[in-house]
């Protein structure tokens, strides 16, 4: 394993400088934590997509509230003791679907319209959450949907959306996650059954069964960091960590033997990786600016097995070029600074074209010959936050969204028939 350069390691260490002290300053936005806690002791600040989850301690105890764009605060999680809830009732309940199951901590979770318990249970390294009313039965958490300028009724009635080769607005299944792959970062396709899944925080590969919809084996590989996204090739899985490091095992005859390399391409996250049939390559897409580069464009980098020292360029996806798409396709979408930061990427099983997925500003950007042809913006109403996508061998696309990090989105699958 070669190291960063000095220049590039000095200037990954100035961004996450300049991260850290932006997350800070917008500390002082945060005056909604002061109705909670006027002397809140700050832990953690986690930007996501619709909200930010701010996590800090008040008189002892652990809470975390949710923050949308605007500063309003969408849900508040307090740690509580068994004592402070309905303890026996839910303990009966998890004995009875979790039996291997340990439980770790309880928490309270109050939203605008209703609260709820929950309670994160451990098995082998793996974090389930449960979800139970305040009297103790089961619970299903709502889902808390977030805003875009556009929606289902304006794509509907978009002439350019609807000559797509898919319909985004129709996916034909639907596949409600369990908890433990709620946080679904990365998919790749085995074959017309089998889909590999992998989740952010978790070292370990999931084997999902599509007709049956259920997770059919756990593949550990490692233990904990951000994993982002998953490839597959002869028999081989292929997860990639957002430092580049790429964690490869054997699929169907699994001994724990794994290869661990890393790609070094100039960027703080890389979060989309695929195999190319085609070329017998690996693509790899950046998420963040590459160093070096400019902000406003985003690097997809090609490599074989025995050239991951020295990625070349594949695609340079550029802002100006996406933002014009949009402008002149979709007049009603009132946003100037679109952007695609890749989340997923895959290669199209027939056509060739490469598929760009993004979670910010929920978008596929198509490319054919390397040059960009279509971008299908998509709804917050069924895509929450998609981070994965695949093609089975027919063309049909696979898309998954995780879900938020607390419950009250969970993750999904998605299933989207190519027209004929």
């Amino acid at each position: 394993m070669k190291i960063l350069s000095k220049q590039i390691a000095i200037s990954i260490i100035m961004m996450y400088a300049l991260v850290s002290c932006s997350q800070t300053k917008s500390l002082h936005n945060y005056k909604a934590i002061e109705t909670i806690c006027k002397d809140a002791d700050i832990i953690e600040v986690e930007k996501k997509i619709d909200y930010t989850e701010v996590e800090f301690t008040c008189k002892g105890i652990n809470y975390e509230v949710g923050i949308d764009l605007q500063g309003n605060i969408i849900y508040t999680e307090k740690a509580v003791s068994q004592n402070e809830i309905p303890f026996e009732n839910i303990q009966k309940k998890i004995i009875k679907k979790y039996p291997d199951w340990s439980i770790d901590e309880f928490s309270i979770v109050d939203l605008p319209d209703t609260s709820f318990i929950k309670v994160e249970l451990l098995k082998n390294g793996i974090e389930e959450n449960a979800f139970f009313t305040l009297d103790g039965k089961w619970f299903k958490p709502k889902n808390y949907v977030g805003k875009d300028t556009w929606d289902i009724h304006d794509l509907s009635e978009t002439v350019y959306y609807s000559a797509s080769a898919y319909n985004y607005l129709n996916p034909t299944t639907i596949i409600d996650l369990p908890e433990t792959l709620r946080e679904i970062s990365g998919i790749a396709v085995v074959n017309n059954t089998t889909l590999l899944c992998v989740q952010d925080e978790l070292g370990a590969v999931f084997s999902l069964d599509l007709q049956k919809q259920e997770i059919t084996n756990v593949f550990r590989f490692t233990d904990i960091g951000d994993f982002e996204d998953i490839a597959y090739n002869n028999d081989t899985a292929y997860v990639l960590r957002s430092d580049g490091t790429i964690f490869s095992f054997a699929y169907t005859n699994f001994t724990g033997n794994i290869q661990q390399k890393i790609v070094q391409a100039s960027s703080l996250n890389i979060e989309g990786l695929c195999y190319n049939p085609f070329s017998q390559s690996f693509l790899l897409a950046s998420k963040a600016p590459t160093v070096g580069k400019p902000d406003a464009e985003r690097y997809i980098y090609e490599f074989t097995k025995t050239s991951m020292h020295s990625p070349q360029g594949y695609v340079t996806i550029k802002f100006d070029e996406i933002r014009a798409f949009v402008a002149k396709t979709y007049s009603y979408i009132q946003k100037t600074n679109f952007e695609i930061n890749p989340s997923g990427i895959a290669i199209h099983p027939q056509s060739k074209d490469l598929y760009v997925l993004s979670a910010l500003d929920r978008c596929i950007a198509v490319y054919s010959d390397k040059k960009l042809q279509h971008v299908y913006v998509l709804p917050v109403e069924i895509y929450y936050k998609p981070e994965g996508i695949g093609f089975l061998p027919n063309g049909d696309m696979i898309l998954s969204s995780e879900g938020m990090k607390n419950g009250y989105i969970g993750g999904q699958i998605f299933v989207i028939p190519q027209k004929k």
